[in-house]
């Protein structure tokens, strides 16, 4: 898995270009987000054309911190970017493409990323932190056993979803 990019050199307020899946039809494009959140474990990036008040993450993310110290710090996954946008198809996301470096996969993130559909899942819902810890499976997953098959992961994460 590949390790962040120029993990020391991020800042509040920083704007990044994202690749993203439209789930629907399995379609590339690129988004541009703003880092508007770090903690622990993690990097908040919205957007720039979300209409969700970007405030609203910070509580999500002191949300998401209790719950990763108390269910997820004992796996040693570097500090993972949660990217909020519009996804078609899905209410978020997990792909291993981005454990490979753009040379190999010009898709890539090259860095741990979970997708969570804003639309949908606006941050003070309790779906959205469903969402994120599903996806959160996944990633954990993956470095666990990389390369196991997606299917089955699905079906073994499904009852977090409520």
């Amino acid at each position: 898995m590949i390790d962040e990019k120029n993990a020391q050199n991020r800042y509040i307020g920083d704007r990044e270009q994202f690749m993203v899946i439209n789930m629907s039809s399995t379609e590339s494009y690129s988004v541009e987000a703003e880092l508007v959140h770090m903690t622990d474990s993690t990097y908040w990036y919205v957007d720039i054309v979300s209409d969700v008040d970007k405030n609203l993450y910070r509580s999500a993310a002191t949300q998401w911190e209790r719950i990763y110290k108390n269910h997820f710090a004992k796996f040693e996954i570097p500090r993972v970017t949660i990217l909020n946008t519009k996804i078609e198809g899905a209410a978020g996301y997990f792909s291993d493409v981005d454990a490979y470096p753009s040379w190999v996969n010009v898709n890539s993130n090259e860095r741990p990323i979970l997708y969570v559909d804003s639309h949908t899942n606006r941050p003070w819902l309790n779906r959205y932190m469903s969402v994120l810890i599903h996806e959160f499976q996944h990633l954990i997953h993956n470095f666990m056993d990389e390369g196991e098959e997606a299917l089955y992961l699905i079906h073994i994460s499904e009852p977090t979803r409520r």
